[in-house]
């Protein structure tokens, strides 16, 4: 696989999950703009088995270097960037939650889902979604209560959770 190929694959599952960014890329695009992605998000958790080390193995491989590492107290979390050396390929930042700094209960309720992950391909962790059993939304909100970032990431699983739009490469746009 090749950058643009994971990119690509990457892109066509988060549009599935959030359809209006291809309304926004496509309204750009018709207005003859060249729509640079900036960065793209991936959360995670540190569990050893799909920790940023682990969730990363794939763009190291496409020549992905590691970049800054970020700690946001507050939110319980730890990011690492990731760049490229070819200045068209967006940043990759990957953010995991800190669960030893949580509950048992949520402790407890995604590792459970990390234990029902099987084998996975390193495409999984950027491209296959929720890789667990369906969600309950008592849990969601159960998880919620505490961490925002937990829900989400029980809800989507491995999927991006935004891109961003390089506004300083928009040409009609200041």
């Amino acid at each position: 696989m090749n950058k643009e190929d994971l990119f690509k694959q990457i892109w066509d599952k988060y549009v599935t999950i959030t359809p209006d960014a291809q309304k926004i890329k496509s309204l750009f695009e018709s207005l003859s703009e060249n729509v640079n992605n900036d960065h793209i998000a991936f959360r995670t958790i540190d569990d050893k088995r799909v920790n940023i080390e682990k969730v990363s193995e794939l763009l190291l491989s496409l020549g992905y270097k590691e970049g800054g590492e970020y700690k946001f107290t507050e939110k319980k979390l730890y990011a690492k960037h990731f760049y490229h050396d070819d200045k068209n390929t967006p940043k990759v930042f990957i953010s995991q939650l800190l669960l030893n700094e949580f509950s048992n209960s949520l402790q407890t309720t995604l590792t459970e889902c990390i234990d029902q992950i099987g084998d996975t391909n390193p495409i999984d962790f950027m491209t296959g979604g929720r890789l667990w059993s369906k969600p309950s939304y008592e849990t969601y909100k159960t998880l919620v209560e505490e961490s925002e970032y937990a829900g989400w990431f029980y809800l989507y699983g491995y999927v991006a959770n935004h891109f961003t739009i390089d506004v300083n490469e928009l040409d009609k746009f200041n």
